[in-house]
Formats: structure tokens, sequence, C-alpha cells
């Protein structure tokens, strides 16, 4: 298992938070922007990222961590954009985007930007945890352990298409629609304004499908479709779904211990 305690690593601000020291982790964050910055990659790069934390103290295993954020991000040397979706209460809180424009950091907000380590987001752990994921990790899943080896976070990392419009995606501006990696994918930057047909568009509509014996008719069900549209299920059961299925993000892995 790598070790990040290593104080002179350009990510040492993740040590600190692991190691409950957050003040000492915000004071490191200019080398960490700095190390960032160095390690972006020249083409156009997205991922998201799956942040389970441990309670104070660490975890003996995976299933005792509580997902606490999820993180987009979409890169093309000098430039980076992220989004930070902290978990609040059942559901997922505020956004929190940072830009970096090649020569500082900004924290991007419905008023406007301001430079990151003037704002309060520079003191936040989470946003502290985003930024000290250095960009140039390629693991599907790394596990990060405190000094007596427990579990203090694994971070699942999954590719994304980078088909975004880098003008718009690494604007100072908030998104004007209400937009952003997270909310609807990098689509929402695509250089197309055109909407995507998928293949369930119309899917009310349709009165027959095609299956491998040729086409059959079929009546569909209105009610049932309104029932559905009805039923709700939180982030955290659809996350708490996905760990146990190993799906999405976990596919393919197994769990730390």
């Amino acid at each position: 298992m790598r070790s990040f305690f290593r104080p002179s690593t350009p990510f040492a601000l993740l040590a600190l938070l692991i190691a409950g020291a957050p003040q000492a982790a915000a004071q490191d964050l200019g080398a960490t922007l700095a190390a960032r910055q160095q390690a972006l990659p020249k083409q156009k790069t997205a991922y998201l990222e799956t942040f389970l934390n441990a309670p104070p103290g660490g975890a003996s295993a995976e299933k005792d961590l509580k997902l606490a954020a999820k993180v987009a991000v979409a890169q093309e040397a000098p430039r980076e954009r992220i989004e930070i979706q902290p978990v609040s209460g059942n559901t997922f809180g505020e956004t929190v985007i940072v830009v970096g424009n090649g020569k500082d950091y900004f924290l991007v907000t419905k008023v406007g930007s301001t430079p990151l380590a003037k704002s309060a987001k520079a003191q936040d752990a989470l946003v502290l945890q985003a930024l000290g994921s250095a960009p140039n990790e390629t693991a599907k899943k790394r596990a990060l352990k405190t000094s007596d080896g427990k579990l203090a976070a694994v971070i699942y990392r999954e590719p994304r298409p980078a088909d975004f419009n880098s003008s718009t995606a690494f604007s100072l501006e908030a998104p004007k629609l209400g937009g952003g990696l997270l909310k609807k994918g990098l689509s929402s930057f695509a250089d197309s304004d055109q909407p995507v047909v998928t293949a369930s568009a119309g899917a009310r509509g349709v009165d027959e499908i095609d299956t491998p014996d040729g086409k059959m008719p079929v009546t569909p069900d209105s009610s049932a479709v309104v029932w559905l549209e009805e039923r709700e299920v939180s982030p955290l059961d659809l996350e708490a779904f996905l760990v146990a299925g190993r799906l999405g993000p976990y596919a393919g892995t197994e769990e730390a211990q």
C-alpha cells in the first residue's frame, strides 16, 4: 500500500489531512496547487472521483467508510476545473467550483470569483482533500491509511469523455443555467448546443420493440410510467446500492482492508 506520510512530497497535504491537521494542510495549499499545475496533462482529460472517508481515528475496513463527496475534474494544461459535491445529510450539498487558469486557482460562485487562497473554502477539509488528489494518479482505486495502518479514505477514479468546450469549462463565471460537470456531465460544456438523443428518447410513445425474432407490438402502460416517476431514491441510497453490487465506480474492484 502506498504511503502518503511523506511531508516532502508535493501532495503532502493529504498526509496532513489524514493526520488530523487541517490547519497545517491549509498552510500547505500553495505548494499543493503548484504541484497540481505541474502534474496537469497537456491533452484534454476528464474524470470523476468518489471519496469514501473514515470517521476520526480511521476504520478497519472499507465497509466502515462513508461517502463524503463526488469530485468531477476537467483538465487541459495549464487549466483545470474541479467541482466538489459534498454529502450533506441524506443528499448532496451545494457544489463547490474551483477553476485554475494557469496563474492561480479561484473559487467560482454565483456572484463571481475570488482567489481560492483568500476564501473560506481554503480551510475546508473536503476541498483540501480534493485538491490533494494528484491529477497524474491513474489508479482506479487508492486507499489512504493512517500512521497506525487504519483506513483513512478510499478514492475511486472513473475516466470520463473529455469532449468539453475549454473556454466554457474554464470560465471564471458560474454556469448560467445551473449546469456543471456533476449536475449534467461534461456534455454541459460540449462544443455543440444540440440535444443528445439517447436510445431511451420517446420511450413512452413506442408501440413496438425490436426482439431477436423481429418486431413485437407493445402497449405502453402510462400509469406505470407515472408511478415510476414519483418514486424517489436518495443519492446515498443509490451509492449504497452501487457499493453493494460493486457497480459504477466500484466495478472490478474489491473492498479495501
